[in-house]
């Protein structure tokens, strides 16, 4: 027999529902797990619940938030141990915090993704041109081919050791990712790929990971359809000559593909750039 204060219990299902913007069937499910259990007037069947119970409510709904099962809860309240209580609360903070630094990572990555993208329709194909580059972090993986990789079509099991390294790293995507060819490389006219590349806005404690040399690049996006890409490799370094430009760090291009452009075309193509030493101020 329910031995509770029953004048205290005044609101109706509904009613409570409305004060703890939830819904009849939360509040029935929390009653069938013995979470939040209602007053049940004898005389009509009805449930009604006092206003003081709202605190439970969102006790409840903290804990559900922070990924807790009605168990877990269950337990918490009817065999009340305060340690326990603190471990668990702790534990599901820890949770709350790597989830959220995943989310602003992913965030960040796809920021970083759309900024290429919008760039893409600024500038013409293949016309290399120097901007500022956003400081971000590159990790590599070496490309151990025996061959000289120098088609995607080379990669593909570097790709999966690059993406097996990466999956690893709670803080590193795997989006973008492109290859490198080093400087040295490029002006001999050997144009085969050195490393998988992904950047990333955030630092990784790793000794394949570091950060852009300068905020200033030369930079050029070249689309598959329009020439070939020695072409533009030999441009971007027409480019640092003709401008006295110094080149601080090899070539980076990321790749994007399955892409259409602004007037609907179907295409392929690739975000290149190298780093420049930074102009002093006057």
């Amino acid at each position: 027999m329910d031995k509770r204060d029953t004048t205290k219990f005044t609101l109706s299902v509904t009613e409570f529902a409305k004060l703890c913007n939830t819904t009849r069937d939360t509040l029935r499910h929390y009653h069938e797990s013995g979470l939040l259990i209602p007053h049940i007037d004898e005389t009509n069947g009805y449930s009604y619940y006092a206003p003081t119970q709202a605190s439970t409510f969102f006790y409840i709904k903290s804990f559900r938030n922070a990924g807790c099962s009605l168990k877990e809860i269950n337990d918490m309240m009817h065999n009340f141990d305060q340690e326990k209580m603190i471990k668990v609360a702790n534990d599901k903070v820890m949770e709350m915090h790597q989830e959220l630094f995943r989310i602003n990572n992913n965030i960040a990555a796809l920021n970083l993704s759309l900024w290429l993208l919008k760039q893409y329709d600024h500038h013409h194909d293949n016309v290399p041109y120097k901007d500022s580059i956003n400081n971000f972090w590159i990790t590599k993986t070496e490309v151990d081919c025996h061959d000289d990789p120098k088609h995607a079509g080379d990669l593909a099991e570097d790709l999966i050791r690059h993406f097996h390294s990466t999956n690893h790293a709670e803080n590193l995507t795997i989006f973008p990712t492109g290859a490198s060819i080093k400087y040295d490389d490029l002006i001999k006219g050997n144009y085969k790929y050195s490393d998988i590349i992904t950047i990333t806005p955030f630092s990784i404690h790793d000794e394949n990971t570091f950060s852009v040399p300068s905020n200033t690049a030369v930079c050029c996006y070249h689309d598959h359809e329009t020439e070939d890409i020695t072409i533009t490799y030999k441009k971007i370094l027409s480019y640092i000559k003709r401008n006295k430009l110094k080149a601080c760090s090899d070539l980076y291009i990321i790749s994007f593909i399955n892409l259409y452009n602004a007037k609907k075309a179907h295409t392929y193509f690739k975000y290149m750039f190298i780093c420049v030493e930074d102009e002093p101020s006057l």
